[in-house]
């Protein structure tokens, strides 16, 4: 696992390259979020997500959320009518989770997906570059803690069987709550998880 050392707040844009580079390739990527350090991959490979799945040690496949860069592209691999594209332009970038049904398959093996815009420098910068969904599940192995710092990451991983290619260490994160989880692939929308987003609806 190589570690790059980068500033939460002036991020090199090198290490971003970098990242962006290892997700291309289809590398498994450790980066921060507005919760917890995340493992990213490119959803638009298999083997990839594949390996997100291995380096957990997840068995039942449960279906991963996604970063999308902004609701624009997001119409590419969900349906989005006028009323939804309404909520997610008001709620995002944000700590939401919004789940839609999925217009691409070949992507999305399941008929509905969890999307996230954070409002996250880090994460907005590789979304920036990459152009494509990447994966958003936390850096842990199943059934272990959530890590917010690299020691409790490498602790996991370092001589696990299957490990991430790349760490991006900003140092110790924030113990933030999670993303309130909106479902929106049903009307009304309802909420699913609520966490640190206010989610407010009035059918009109």
């Amino acid at each position: 696992m190589k570690i790059l050392r980068v500033d939460l707040h002036n991020p090199n844009p090198k290490a971003i390259a970098e990242a962006v580079q290892c997700l291309r390739r289809g590398g498994i990527l450790v980066y921060p979020t507005d919760t917890c350090y995340g493992l990213g991959a490119d959803m638009t490979n298999p083997i990839s997500v594949d390996k997100i799945y291995k380096i957990k040690e997840r068995q039942d496949k449960k279906p991963l959320s996604v970063i999308i860069k902004n609701v624009n592209q997001l119409k590419k691999y969900a349906l989005v009518d006028n009323n939804q594209e309404a909520i997610l332009r008001k709620y995002l970038p944000g700590p939401f989770t919004f789940v839609l049904l999925s217009s691409d398959y070949k992507t999305f093996k399941q008929s509905s997906i969890g999307i996230r815009i954070p409002e996250y420098k880090i994460t907005r910068l590789i979304s920036d570059k990459f152009y494509t969904p990447y994966a958003t599940t936390s850096a842990n192995k199943s059934g272990y803690d959530p890590c917010y710092n690299l020691d409790c990451i490498l602790a996991q991983f370092e001589n696990a069987q299957y490990k991430p290619n790349l760490i991006l260490d900003v140092g110790e994160l924030l113990k933030n709550p999670p993303s309130t989880v909106v479902d929106l692939s049903q009307w009304p929308p309802h909420i699913i998880r609520q966490g640190s987003g206010k989610f407010d609806f009035e059918e009109k």
